[in-house]
């Protein structure tokens, strides 16, 4: 029946005008079947079909009630007919993105035109990304509320729809009116939730920390585009949702924690009551995301039908828990989280047992029946858990993406043993941590090894050519694999009682596996902490941070020094997390060529996560809300700071020389921040680097003129390569055997003028096409490597170097 109500919620969204509340098929589907029904009640088979059609009747009545136009109540009503004043409490975390901070606000009031309106709805508010902004605070907002677009292959609108919000306000100004409007219970547990996700920062760089949040939390803000993408074109994205794998470690933890209590309060009644507490908290904390709510009621089924001491059906309480969720929000069906969820559920009830069974069987064959049921516990947890949910999940990814990577099962099996790693050692890192920073720090390190493994596998198998090909299958065609599926498996497979848990294999696999693991955890890290030590040579970096610029430098002894830092907090964290060691938290300096937006943008966000020695600058102050973060974050975190200018330089210890060669004045205020940057060049042996971010074609012709010897071995070309920011003269001037752009993919605005290019003459390496630039000297001879080959040929560029990986030029020696 909970078939057929689904069913009839998707007859109604397809066909709105055919199943809407005022048409005749609804009603008659309905009427119809409960009737017929009633007259065949002792004919069980008949009954259950014509109470399966009045049941799809109700869905579809139940989804066009939900559909009826908007009214001048609600918010939606007033979308895309110009600027509103609203105000209404934050209703939810504050998302803070590369570029804005999205806002659930949960509207009271609107004034338009002079008239205000109460209204009820939830909108979807970008506003400054710097904002101090909470849950519960009281706001008014000035924007236009709109109605969410439509894209060709991705409905915003509707995946919105899901989530109860019908609208969105594009660059509005916010103010505060008032603090603390919220739920006490939530903005509780969204402060928790702040503060674990603050802990795992501090603990961890990116990549690790956002996959440990998106982990444990479900928080996938800080996760980039580039890693996402990752996990889709491999088949993993799963992996960082949070899904009943966290629900039923949950579980597991509060029936320890009950063995615990005195006997009164740990019993059935008791257990039961903290268990579902617990869970419901859990989903609340992790932000109710549809997959995590229906894992969640299915669990309370299950525990409620454990204590009742009723048969435990698992498809009886998964039905059930999609009926209650459709019930309270029809457009849920159609969210992709709940599908996947739903179905990789159906593979482990159906299929799951069997393959188990299966397994056994073999095994016994061939190693003895007492070896065969341990190793099948093994088997199950790393391999049949993956191959049975795979079983009814593959037709529908496959549906989505239209792309079959043939090694995505493959790549599963080998990151699913690490998964429960990370999760139990995250959970203790966030306990210790709570308790005493430098004993979660260890832990922290412990939870870096399996979620740097779990990365490595997944960007390396979707770095690998040809890792997935097009595969366009139709509706139809899923339609009929599910058909022949469950069709098959109704007629031959009985459904056993799923008999293991990861819980009951973990006591088994006994103290001694525990204490080998953490030791060989322990050897790893030491070898990691070794194998990170300097190389005695300067290494300097091109990070891939979009449009901005960041360069990260190290000299032969170990020390960082970063050159600005791009405007995405996230992905200046990430690039900085794939290049120093996971547990390298520290950077002795930061030096600013200008406070332009490109190139501060991330600052704030990085410097509330590492320490930095002292930060060097033009002296430029702006009145930018985003100089004004980076400001905030320098005091906050009691950071030194020093302009400098021309003149300027700096002799590290293991020969590392950085000069600043203009500009030769602090630069006004007023005066845009790229007309005086400052200029630098660092010097290593006879290899030399001249390092200019943002520049305007005055600025370059001021420093043509006052500065000294601008020769330079690398040189990178500032304004992204704008040919009016690099006149020949410049190139001239500069002499350069080997030239960087920063460059964005998809961005012409941040891309190399072919005009430059064509003029050149010396070999290109642009971020854009190579991917993260990596220059390496000894002071002699210089050695370049790429992250990736360009996805075009690079002008000029050796053979070897456009091939991506190590690329040294055999005319790139330092002279």
């Amino acid at each position: 029946m909970v078939m057929a109500w689904c069913g009839g919620i998707a007859l109604s969204a397809a066909h709105p005008e055919a199943a809407a509340i005022h048409s005749a098929l609804p009603a008659a589907a309905v009427l119809g079947g409960a009737a017929v029904a009633l007259i065949n009640y002792p004919k069980r088979s008949l009954r259950r079909l014509c109470l399966c059609l009045a049941a799809s009747g109700l869905g579809m009545a139940h989804y066009s009630a939900a559909a009826q136009p908007f009214s001048p109540d609600q918010l939606a009503f007033y979308n895309d007919r110009g600027t509103a004043i609203l105000e209404g409490v934050i209703s939810a975390p504050p998302e803070r993105r590369e570029n804005a901070t999205r806002l659930t606000l949960s509207a009271r009031s609107l004034t338009q035109y002079g008239e205000t309106h109460r209204i009820s709805g939830t909108a979807l508010v970008y506003a400054e990304r710097y904002g101090d902004y909470r849950y519960g605070d009281l706001i008014r907002v000035r924007g236009t509320p709109q109605t969410p677009p439509t894209f060709d292959a991705f409905s915003f609108r509707g995946y919105l729809a899901r989530q109860g919000v019908y609208s969105i306000l594009l660059r509005a100004a916010v103010s505060l009116i008032e603090r603390d409007q919220g739920n006490p219970l939530l903005a509780t547990l969204y402060s928790v939730r702040e503060s674990a996700h603050e802990l795992i920062r501090r603990l961890l760089p990116d990549p690790q920390a956002a996959l440990l949040a998106g982990i444990l939390l479900g928080d996938e803000s800080n996760i980039t585009a580039g890693l996402a993408d990752a996990f889709r074109r491999t088949n993993t994205s799963h992996l960082i949702a949070i899904s009943g794998a966290n629900i039923a470690v949950i579980v597991a933890l509060l029936m320890a924690a009950c063995r615990l209590l005195p006997r009164r309060l740990a019993g059935k009644v008791g257990v039961l009551f903290i268990t579902v507490s617990g869970v419901g908290l859990y989903t609340l904390f992790v932000g109710a995301e549809a997959s995590v709510v229906r894992a969640a009621i299915m669990t309370t089924f299950v525990l409620l039908a454990e204590r009742l001491g009723r048969r435990n059906d698992g498809l009886t309480a998964l039905a059930a828990s999609a009926f209650l969720m459709t019930l309270l929000n029809p457009s849920a069906l159609f969210d992709i989280g709940l599908i996947l969820s739903a179905a990789a559920t159906v593979g482990l009830i159906l299929y799951l047992p069997p393959l188990t069974q299966l397994s056994e069987r073999t095994l016994k064959r061939l190693i003895g029946a007492e070896k065969a049921q341990s190793a099948v516990h093994m088997l199950a947890e790393w391999f049949l858990i993956t191959l049975a949910a795979q079983i009814t999940t593959l037709p529908i990814i496959l549906l989505i993406s239209g792309q079959f990577a043939p090694l995505g099962v493959l790549i599963n099996l080998l990151v699913a043993p690490a998964q429960a790693l990370i999760m139990l050692i995250g959970l203790a890192t966030l306990a210790l941590g709570a308790l005493w920073l430098p004993l979660g720090q260890v832990a922290a390190w412990l939870v870096g090894l399996p979620l740097s493994y779990t990365l490595g596998i997944i960007r390396g198998a979707a770095d690998m050519p040809h890792l997935s090909a097009p595969l366009l299958i139709t509706p139809l065609a899923v339609a009929l694999y599910y058909a022949a599926l469950f069709g098959g498996t109704a007629f031959a497979m009985q459904h056993p009682a799923v008999r293991r848990t990861a819980w009951q294999w973990a006591r088994q696999a006994g103290r001694s596996a525990a204490l080998l693991l953490l030791g060989g955890g322990v050897a790893i890290l030491l070898w990691l902490f070794i194998a990170a030590r300097s190389d005695g040579k300067l290494h300097v970096w091109w990070l891939a941070v979009g449009e901005g610029s960041a360069v990260l430098i190290q000299t032969p002894h170990g020390a960082h020094i970063l050159i600005d830092g791009g405007e995405n907090p996230s992905q200046l964290q990430q690039a900085l997390g794939d290049v120093l060691p996971f547990y390298k938290r520290h950077l002795d300096l930061i030096i600013l060529s200008a406070p332009h937006e490109k190139l501060v943008g991330a600052l704030p966000a990085l410097l509330a996560r590492h320490s930095v020695g002292m930060i060097l600058h033009n002296g430029q102050r702006t009145g930018s809300p985003t100089f004004a973060a980076l400001e905030a974050a320098i005091r906050a975190a009691g950071i030194p700071t020093q302009g400098i200018g021309a003149g300027w330089r700096l002799q590290t210890s293991d020969g590392v020389l950085i000069s600043a060669l203009a500009p030769h004045s602090i630069p006004e205020s007023a005066m845009r921040p790229d007309t005086a940057p400052l200029l630098l060049r660092t010097e290593y042996g006879t290899a030399r680097f001249l390092l200019l971010a943002e520049a305007a074609p005055e600025a370059i012709g001021v420093m043509l003129q006052t500065a000294d010897d601008l020769r330079a071995q690398v040189v990178q070309l500032p304004a992204n390569g704008a040919a009016n920011s690099n006149p020949p003269r410049w190139i001239e001037v500069v002499q350069p055997q080997i030239a960087v752009v920063v460059a964005e993919v998809g961005n012409i605005n941040a891309q190399p003028a072919e005009a430059l290019i064509a003029r050149l003459g010396v070999p290109l390496f642009r971020t854009d096409q190579h991917g993260r630039l990596h220059l390496i000297t000894d002071g002699e001879r210089l050695e370049v490597r790429t992250e990736r080959q360009p996805v075009l040929p690079t002008h000029g560029a050796s053979a070897a170097a456009a091939h991506g990986g190590d690329a040294p030029h055999p005319d790139s020696s330092a002279r």
